[in-house]
């Protein structure tokens, strides 16, 4: 089990490396990057730090790393709906 917990923080690590590079890549090209990548990049990089440094058995990284993207991506949601209605307030 403890090798299955390193190949999914090795996982999670990978993507909390590549994300921000494609970010980057976008943002040289011109391209928008949806908040909630970037938010999940975030996740990823704190989720992959932690984990890390603690002695936290690592198989929990499955389902922090699902319930960061609910989160996330319930967090970029609203965040953009409440500032798409600041239009309507004047």
């Amino acid at each position: 089990m403890i090798i299955i917990g390193w190949i999914v923080w090795a996982f999670v690590a990978f993507l909390a490396i590549t994300f921000p590079i494609g970010i980057y890549g976008k943002f040289k090209k011109g391209e928008g990057v949806q908040k909630a990548t970037i938010y999940q990049t975030i996740a990823f990089i704190i989720i992959a730090i932690v984990f890390l440094l603690t002695d936290w058995n690592k198989l929990h990284i499955i389902w922090v790393a699902a319930l960061s993207f609910i989160i996330m991506s319930f967090l970029a949601y609203s965040i953009g709906w409440r500032k798409g209605m600041d239009k309507y307030r004047e």
